[in-house]
């Protein structure tokens, strides 16, 4: 785009801020989506609130009024969406709008769809575009198949112990699971027919969003992956010295992964150690070879030549981008078939079953050079459309069209 041209605007709806040092893979995505946007248009940001965040009696009541109008109507509204009922916010939102005069808005996640719906009320002739990441009704349908706990997610910190310890009985968690999984579902339908657009990250997702909002509303979804940077010119890891884990036990998916790596290396005990990077939430035994290194600023600093990444996935949807940012940083990451899913690029040797992990790590040099040649593959493929300009050139055409 020509520097002396006038930039499109483009209207950022969060319902998050997005840090200056990224914590969890949503939060890194979205920086990633802010920087490629800002690289090409006039960016503005407008953050949503959640009840959570400062709770007051007239937050509780709009929340449970929007609850049941939902269930009033017909259209139960899930309660991450309730979350975010924002009274007065909601007249800032419209005025911002008729300030700024924005080209497109785009709208951040399933929480974010009561605001994308007022919107397009109120200005039905704008560019409106819902980027989902993951498939939220998926996940939750899985958690429900599979008797998984609740994933609060970066919510967490936020909710009352008593409420969370509430939350994990097992009847409520099936109850909450089973709303959740249904009325998510019928909002995500609902945005694909309001918004112009709406993303997802994973190629798996799509084929789902897809058939939940049928064929006249299929044209409407699209797949842009996270974005990755690549600080390394190639794969790097020539010898396994440790292994690595990155992610916050905030999210299930990630505590379930760090009870499977803590029972592994409980049970076979590995001359390699192991390093676990993340913000934790809570409490694991001292195991031989196991460190917990905390919340690290420069995720750089994490990768070195001799680590190899350890990515064994047990929960459905979006894509790992702890593999991506492996890849970019040019070391190898370990998973399984789960940890590739979506990302439309063969893993080969790079996904282990369940089973051979004890093996792996007792001797991962034996398998050195396979994982070097299949990460290096995958290395390539990434390359091809999850890079900074791949993603920035993705959006664009969303964002104009």
């Amino acid at each position: 785009m020509n520097d002396t041209a006038v930039r499109a605007r483009v209207l950022l709806v969060l319902t998050r801020p997005i840090p200056a040092a990224p914590n969890s893979g949503r939060e890194r995505t979205l920086a990633f989506i802010q920087n490629a946007v800002a690289s090409r248009f006039e960016l503005r940001s407008f953050q949503l609130d959640d009840a959570l965040r400062s709770p007051a009696p007239a937050r509780a009541l709009r929340m449970l009024a929007r609850l049941l109008r939902g269930l009033l109507s017909g259209m139960p509204c899930p309660l991450q969406v309730a979350l975010f009922e924002q009274g007065g916010r909601r007249k800032l939102l419209r005025r911002t709008i008729e300030e700024f005069h924005p080209d497109a808005v785009y709208f951040d996640g399933i929480r974010s769809v009561d605001a994308l719906l007022d919107t397009r009320a109120r200005f039905p002739e704008l560019r409106l575009i819902c980027d989902f990441d993951d498939l939220m009704s998926l996940r939750y349908e899985t958690m429900l198949q599979r008797r998984l706990s609740i994933s609060l997610g970066y919510l967490r910190e936020r909710i009352p112990r008593l409420l969370q310890d509430f939350l994990q009985r097992g009847f409520v968690t099936r109850a909450v699971l089973a709303y959740e999984a249904r009325s998510l579902r019928n909002m995500e339908t609902r945005a694909v027919a309001a918004a112009d657009a709406v993303t997802v990250v994973s190629s798996t997702d799509i084929v789902r969003l897809r058939a939940n909002a049928g064929p006249a509303l299929a044209t409407r979804t699209h797949v842009i992956p996270p974005g990755v940077l690549f600080p390394q010119d190639a794969i790097r890891t020539n010898a396994c010295r440790g292994f690595i884990f990155v992610g916050s036990d905030v999210l299930l998916q990630n505590r379930m992964s760090i009870e499977f790596l803590l029972e592994l290396w409980s049970r076979v005990q590995p001359a390699r150690p192991l390093r676990i990077v993340g913000r934790m939430t809570g409490s694991y035994p001292a195991i031989a070879g196991v460190t917990f290194t905390g919340f690290v600023r420069d995720i750089g600093d994490v990768y070195h030549d001799g680590c190899i990444v350890l990515c064994p996935s047990f929960v459905e949807g979006g894509i790992k981008t702890k593999v991506l940012e492996a890849l970019g940083q040019g070391v190898i990451p370990v998973g399984n078939a789960l940890t590739f899913e979506g990302m439309g690029c063969d893993p080969g040797a790079l996904a282990l079953r369940d089973t051979d992990f004890a093996t792996f790590v007792r001797d991962p040099e034996a398998l050195m050079p396979t994982l070097k040649q299949a990460a290096s593959a995958m290395r390539a493929c990434v390359e091809g459309g999850y890079s900074f300009d791949a993603v920035t050139r993705a959006w664009s055409r969303l964002l104009q069209c």
